[in-house]
C-alpha cells in the first residue's frame, strides 16, 4: 500500500513537472520528467512485473515495426552515435509509449491526474508572466538564474521570448498546445457555471501562450481545432456541439485585446511584429531562410538513401544539429519505411482518440494533432508531452468503461 501511495505522488509529480525539460539538468534528453518516468516504470515492474508489457494495441505493434526498421538501418549504416540514437527511439516509443502508459492506466486516478496537470500548467502560466515582466520591463533575466541546458536569451523583435522551465520557447508552446489546452478545458469543467472565472483563466492562459512568441504554436493549435472538427463533420458525429455563446465571448475578448494593443503600442512596432511573424511562417527571414536551406539540404541527402537512410545517429556523428523536422529527420537517418510506420502509428492513435466515447475525446484529439504537428518544426519526440497526453486519454477511457460496468451491474441488481 505504501508503494502505491508513492506511485500516486510520482504520477502527480510527473504531470506537474511535464514542461521542466530545460532546467536543473545538464543533458538535454535527461530531464526531470524523464527521471520521474524512469522511477515510475521501475515501481510498476516491482508491483506488476511483466503485466505492463501490453502490446495488444495496433499502434503498439506498428511502433515495434518502426523500431525494427530503425534497428536494420543502424546495422546497415552504423556509426559512433547509433546505439544512443536507437536507444532514444526505444525509450520514447516502447518505454514511454507502452510501459509508462500501461502503468499510469493501471495505477493512476483520472481526477487526481487532471488536478495535477491543471496546477502544473497554471504554475507555468504564472511564471511566464513573472519572467516577461522582469525581462521586458526591468531587464532582469530571471530565467537564467536557474541551471539550464542552454541560455534563455531568444527574442522576438523587441520582446523577450519566454522559456519558463522548457528547453526552448517552441517547446513551451508545444506543452501549452498539448497538456496546457487539456488543463484549461478541465479547469472549465471544474468551474461549471462560474463564467467570469472561466474568462479570466482563458485570458491568462492565451496571454501566456502569446508570450512564447512561438509561431508554430500560433499556427498548429487553430489548425488542429479546425482539423478535428472537420473530421467529425465529415463523419457526421452527433457529438459536435459548437457553443455559440462561448464563441462570441472569445471574439469579444480578442476584440478588446486588439483594441488595447492598438492603443498602447506604437503602430510601427505592430507592423514590424506582424511582418516578422509572416517571415517566420513563409521562411523569408534570415534565421528562417537558414531553416529552409537546411530542409532542402537534408531532403536531398534523404532522397539519395531512400530505403535505409544514412543510419540512426548520422547527423550527430557528423557533429551536425538534427533536422528541424522529425519526419524528415527519421527519413534521412532510417529511411522511408520507418517514416511510413511512424505516420501509421500517429494515424491509428488519432482514430482511436477521435472516435472514443469519452466526453474528453475532442479536446484530446485537438491537443494530439497540435502535438504531432509541432514535430514538423522539432525533433524532440522523447519529451513526455505526447506520451502523457496519450496516457491521460487511455485513463479517461478506463474510467468511462468502469462507470459503464458499474451502471450495468446496478441495473442487473435492480432488475433482480
Amino acid at each position: 500500500m505504501r508503494i502505491k501511495h508513492i506511485i500516486s505522488i510520482l504520477i502527480a509529480a510527473l504531470f506537474f513537472f511535464a514542461s521542466w525539460t530545460g532546467v536543473f539538468v545538464t543533458v538535454a534528453w535527461i530531464s526531470i520528467p524523464i527521471i520521474i518516468a524512469c522511477l515510475l516504470i521501475g515501481l510498476f515492474f516491482l508491483l506488476k512485473g511483466g503485466e505492463i508489457l501490453n502490446f495488444q494495441r495496433d499502434s503498439d505493434k506498428i511502433a515495434i515495426f518502426m523500431i525494427i526498421c530503425i534497428l536494420i538501418a543502424a546495422l546497415y549504416n552504423s556509426n559512433v552515435q547509433s546505439i544512443i540514437s536507437v536507444s532514444t527511439y526505444i525509450t520514447a516509443f516502447i518505454i514511454l509509449n507502452i510501459l509508462l502508459r500501461e502503468g499510469i492506466v493501471t495505477f493512476g486516478n483520472y481526477n487526481s491526474i487532471k488536478l495535477a496537470n491543471i496546477i502544473g500548467v497554471f504554475f507555468v502560466v504564472i511564471f511566464i508572466y513573472i519572467a516577461f515582466y522582469y525581462e521586458f520591463f526591468l531587464d532582469i533575466p530571471i530565467q537564467d538564474y536557474m541551471p539550464r541546458t542552454k541560455d534563455a536569451r531568444a527574442t522576438y523583435f523587441i520582446f523577450p521570448r519566454i522559456y519558463a522551465f522548457s528547453t526552448e520557447p517552441t517547446h513551451l508552446g508545444w506543452y501549452l498546445n498539448t497538456l496546457g489546452i487539456v488543463a484549461l478545458y478541465h479547469s472549465f469543467q471544474y468551474l461549471k457555471h462560474r463564467n467570469y472565472t472561466k474568462i479570466l483563466l482563458g485570458a491568462l492562459f492565451f496571454g501566456s501562450w502569446v508570450l512564447t512568441f512561438s509561431v508554430g504554436s500560433f499556427v498548429f493549435l487553430p489548425f488542429a481545432t479546425l482539423f478535428v472538427y472537420t473530421v467529425l463533420f465529415i463523419k457526421k458525429q452527433e457529438r459536435i456541439n459548437i457553443n455559440f455563446k462561448w464563441a462570441l465571448v472569445c471574439i469579444f475578448i480578442l476584440t478588446i485585446l486588439v483594441i488595447f494593443v492598438q492603443q498602447t503600442i506604437d503602430s510601427n512596432i505592430l507592423t514590424l511584429f506582424f511582418e516578422r511573424m509572416i517571415e517566420k511562417i513563409s521562411y523569408d527571414g534570415t534565421g528562417d531562410n537558414i531553416r529552409s536551406i537546411r530542409f532542402s539540404s537534408d531532403l536531398s541527402i534523404a532522397l539519395q538513401h531512400v530505403f535505409l537512410g544514412k543510419g540512426p545517429g548520422y547527423l550527430s556523428s557528423m557533429e551536425q544539429d538534427s533536422s528541424l523536422n522529425l519526419y524528415l529527420f527519421l527519413f534521412l537517418e532510417a529511411g522511408i519505411f520507418a517514416v511510413v510506420f511512424l505516420c501509421i502509428f500517429y494515424v491509428l492513435l488519432f482514430r482511436e482518440i477521435i472516435f472514443s466515447k469519452s466526453e474528453d475525446s475532442i479536446i484530446f484529439g485537438i491537443a494530439y494533432i497540435a502535438g504531432i504537428a509541432h514535430l514538423f518544426t522539432m525533433t524532440q519526440f522523447y519529451h513526455t508531452n505526447i506520451w502523457l497526453l496519450l496516457a491521460m486519454f487511455y485513463l479517461s477511457n478506463r474510467k468511462l468503461n468502469n462507470e459503464k460496468r458499474l451502471k450495468y451491474n446496478n441495473y442487473k441488481i435492480d432488475k433482480n
